[in-house]
This record gives C-alpha cells, sequence and structure tokens, in this order.
C-alpha cells in the first residue's frame, strides 16, 4: 500500500478549475499552485477531498499547510472575474 498521495487533478487559475489535467506531485510542488489547490478544496469539496488537500500540501511542500481559509466574499469575487 503506498504511503504516498498520487495520481492527476485539475490545474486551478484564478480561484477556479481549468481544462488542464497535471500530476499531483507538479501541483503540489509548485507552492501557488499547491496553495491554489488546498484552498479551492476547501470552499469547493467535502470534508475528505479537503483532508487530502491538506496532506498533499504537506507531503511535497514539506511543512504543514497553516493558511487561513479565503473569506466568502474573496471566493464570490473571484468567481465573478
Amino acid at each position: 500500500m503506498s504511503k504516498r498521495i498520487t495520481g492527476s487533478v485539475y490545474w486551478i487559475g484564478n480561484g477556479r478549475l481549468t481544462t488542464t489535467v497535471v500530476d499531483a506531485k507538479a501541483a503540489f510542488s509548485d507552492p501557488d499552485q499547491a496553495n491554489e489547490q488546498v484552498f479551492y478544496a476547501e470552499t469547493c469539496a467535502d470534508a475528505h477531498q479537503q483532508k487530502i488537500a491538506r496532506l498533499a500540501y504537506s507531503q511535497y511542500q514539506g511543512k504543514p499547510f497553516r493558511g487561513s481559509k479565503p473569506s466568502i466574499t474573496t471566493v464570490a469575487h473571484q468567481r465573478e472575474l
């Protein structure tokens, strides 16, 4: 049984999913994209997916995720753009 999070994820751009699918390692190794992945999971996903996103961040960044959830107004504003 693998102890590493692997697979494919959609690239997040400006707080939105894109049609580009990338390897989880590529997405979570980039610090900005890793933050976007976790913030997107926290606003749009269920608790299980949030936990996986945070674990992947920790695994590939080598540190625990210490971000705060984006405010609802920030997310709503990003969706309007």
